[in-house]
């Protein structure tokens, strides 16, 4: 994050969009659907239905419930968020804090984020390039930047 606020001096109508290894290839379509989606929100992210049963066990020996799969879905990358509010709940928190997450969206919805989600069909989070981006919304223009190989379309 200090790399990005210190190279690319982001504004405050810029995004970050984070995306993991597991998915590391967002298309061009994507990442823009996922950045447009910031505006008017504190952060977006893709999300598909939950198709398989889930049962919560604590103890995990016994079906405490099962919740009703309609309300559950599955977050995926990439995730945008406004940098700058990103960027502030990073400075406050220890390298452990930030460990112990289990992913960018949980940091920012237990920052009190207002988080937009994206409905997706399943697979369509798959792509074809690994970037960091911010991207203004003042205009409703993005401006995506690949870490390694400068400005992208």
């Amino acid at each position: 994050m200090n790399t990005i606020k210190g190279t690319l001096n982001p504004t405050d109508n810029d995004v970050v969009v984070i995306t993991e290894s597991a998915r590391p290839l967002a298309s061009s379509a994507l990442i823009k659907s996922v950045t447009l989606a910031v505006n008017g929100y504190d952060g977006a992210l893709p999300i598909i239905p939950i198709k398989d049963t889930v049962y919560e066990s604590p103890d995990k020996i016994n079906i405490d419930s099962v919740p009703e799969r309609d309300f559950l879905f599955i977050g995926q990358s990439p995730e945008a968020f406004v940098f700058h509010k990103y960027y502030d709940i990073h400075l406050g928190m220890t390298s452990e804090a930030l460990a112990n997450c289990h992913g960018s969206a949980q940091l920012a919805y237990d920052n009190g984020f207002k988080i937009h989600l994206i409905l997706m069909e399943s697979g369509a989070c798959r792509a074809r390039r690994e970037v960091v981006l911010a991207g203004g919304l003042a205009d409703g223009r993005c401006r995506c930047v690949d870490w390694n190989r400068g400005e992208l379309d």
